[in-house]
């Protein structure tokens, strides 16, 4: 499966005030699904929640940056793993695989590819959300909304305007 791509030549729709919010809604809605969203911006998931799926990411996202700097059983001990099972091979006249499955071949390892791909969704909807605002309300964001939670920002638009829309009908 295709990375989502959220980025390309067209513009996202801007959001120019309360009065438009309805109607930005539905193009931003449409804009950030055809782009690769899949749902990252409406599927419901609490602060604390994002919180938690955020900082076991970048946990997962640590210990595979240490892991290619040769720390905590990384590079160098891939060398030498590397290295033993050559020679193995060469004494027994063919290749001979090391024990064990591959980490990324693992239900974890498919665990960890899925919320990192949900997380990349949910951070590039949220940029995308954030960048489609005026100024003064990606300013009332800073403190308000985790950077990267893309429902966190919609739902926050939409409780900002519901009250907007229901006085425009």
């Amino acid at each position: 499966m295709a990375a989502p791509v959220l980025g390309g030549a067209e513009r996202a729709p801007r959001l120019e005030g309360a009065g438009d919010y309805a109607g930005w809604r539905v193009r931003m809605d449409a804009y950030l699904q055809a782009r690769g969203a899949q749902n990252a911006h409406v599927r419901s998931v609490s602060r604390a929640e994002f919180c938690a799926r955020r900082a076991a990411v970048d946990a997962w996202d640590a210990e595979d940056d240490d892991r290619a700097f040769g720390r905590n059983g990384g590079a160098a001990d891939l060398n030498d793993a590397l290295e033993r099972t050559s020679k193995a091979g060469a004494s027994t006249g063919g290749t001979k695989k090391e024990s064990g499955t591959h980490p990324e071949k693992t239900q974890e390892g498919e665990r960890r590819r899925h919320a990192r791909a949900l997380m990349t969704r949910s951070d590039m909807a949220y940029g995308t959300l954030l960048s489609a605002l005026p100024e003064a309300l990606q300013q009332q964001t800073q403190h308000t909304i985790e950077r990267g939670h893309a429902y966190g920002l919609w739902n926050w638009l939409e409780t900002k305007f519901q009250n907007t829309e229901r006085d425009n009908v």
